[in-house]
């Protein structure tokens, strides 16, 4: 499975890069980097739901509803 040509073509007329990772094998220099990039706003992470933890059982009804799109946020 990977990005199908349309789908990075409308992505580039977006002004967006997009890539398709198949296979990722975090190490502590990686994960530095994807902080650097969190940190800096070149990687920006799409934010579908946060939810306080007291509402964890919520968030789980969310994701499992099959609609989320990007990541679910529980703040402590």
């Amino acid at each position: 499975m990977g990005l199908i040509d349309s789908d990075r073509e409308a992505a580039e007329r977006k002004g967006l890069f997009v890539n398709y990772f198949m296979h990722v094998f975090p190490s502590g220099e990686n994960m530095r980097e994807i902080a650097a990039m969190l940190g800096d706003g070149t990687l920006v992470p799409h934010i579908s739901e946060r939810f306080a933890l007291e509402d964890v059982a919520a968030a789980h009804e969310h994701i499992e509803s099959g609609r989320t799109v990007g990541k679910v946020v529980i703040s402590l």
